[in-house]
């Protein structure tokens, strides 16, 4: 059996085939799914009653999540000073990640983002000297509670549309949660 002297050729035009392909169709997808806000992107959820029967939840997912977020902060509020200082603590290692752009000492001047010191009850797009993006300056008004931290930090770009924060946003529910309580602990309040 002879071997096809093509055959590399073949093999790299299938492969980068295989990948215009799946651009294509992301692309197309995101054009036919686009959406103007962020309660569009919510979906019913089926929730279970305590008789067994499902129930067609109507709360926006966020909502949902939020139920989830505040459930583990009471839970590790409430389970002892131990587990409430090791879910703090892990807060504070996610917060790692966002120290990267945002300084969280009390004094410290804005880096990319602002500061974060006493976010927790202040309100949206308020810290003294930065410059806001336009997606955080359209909810001026608003108050930073936890539950819109929450919200904020599940997709950043879909609560607050034109905000100039690249972070995609925190996936993981115990992760918000944990980061939520370190956030409440970095307040002079």
């Amino acid at each position: 059996m002879a071997k096809d002297p093509l055959f590399s050729n073949k093999l790299f035009g299938a492969i980068l085939f295989a990948g215009v392909l799946a651009t294509g169709t992301g692309f197309v997808a995101k054009l036919l799914h686009k959406t103007d806000s962020p309660e569009k992107n919510a979906y019913p959820i089926e929730v279970t009653d305590a008789a067994g029967g499902e129930v067609a939840s109507t709360e926006p997912m966020d909502t949902i999540f939020w139920s989830d977020v505040e459930i583990l902060m009471t839970t590790a509020q409430n389970s002892g000073q131990d587990t409430l200082m090791r879910v703090t603590g892990k807060g504070e290692k996610i917060f790692k990640k966002c120290a990267s752009c945002h300084n969280i000492a009390s004094g410290a001047p804005h880096k990319t983002g602002p500061n974060i010191r006493n976010v927790v009850g202040r309100p949206i797009a308020s810290a003294e000297g930065y410059n806001y993006s336009r997606g955080l300056l359209e909810m001026s008004g608003g108050t930073w509670t936890l539950k819109e931290l929450n919200a904020f930090l599940t997709k950043p770009k879909v609560y607050a549309p034109g905000t100039k924060m690249s972070y995609n946003g925190l996936k993981k529910v115990p992760d918000r949660a944990a980061l939520l309580l370190y956030l409440n602990t970095q307040s002079d309040q």
